[in-house]
């Protein structure tokens, strides 16, 4: 069970670093004046990182 652990938690920081890389091509775009993602994307990128991280660190401290 510690490897799936692993591996949800590679996934969990990976799905963090994908939401930071949309706010910063958001932000670079807007600044730029091209167009990037919308910040609806921002928002839903962001909502699925908070969500996936806060399930690995449940997961994590209940060792699922």
């Amino acid at each position: 069970m510690k490897s799936v652990r692993g591996l949800s938690g590679i996934v969990a920081g990976g799905t963090a670093v994908l939401a930071a890389t949309v706010a910063v091509a958001a932000i670079t775009g807007v600044r730029r004046g091209f167009p990037g993602p919308g910040w609806l994307d921002v928002t839903w990128h962001v909502a699925a990182a908070l969500a996936v991280v806060t399930a690995q660190i449940y997961a994590d401290r209940r060792q699922l």
